[in-house]
């Protein structure tokens, strides 16, 4: 399967909006707020995931509402 440079291009533009949007979140909430917060597909993230996961943070922000951690014992059970 072919991939193009517009789809290569978007997907990495995406990424460093989430990777600000995380920055953000974590600055506002604290470090390690998300480790346990599943935002995004682990194994194969596209473009318009790491978009959604970028507004879903900036909301969580902006309502000052954290996003809910996985519990600590279910964490330890998935596999990705």
């Amino acid at each position: 399967m072919a991939v193009s440079i517009e789809n290569t291009n978007n997907r990495l533009l995406a990424q460093s909006d989430f990777i600000r949007a995380k920055r953000e979140y974590e600055a506002f909430f604290g470090m390690g707020t998300l480790e346990r917060v599943i935002y995004i597909d682990p194994l194969h993230p596209q473009a318009e995931d790491f978009t959604e996961a970028a507004g879903l943070l900036r909301k969580a922000v902006k309502d000052n509402k954290p996003l809910e951690q996985v519990p600590e014992d279910f964490w330890k059970q998935l596999v990705f």
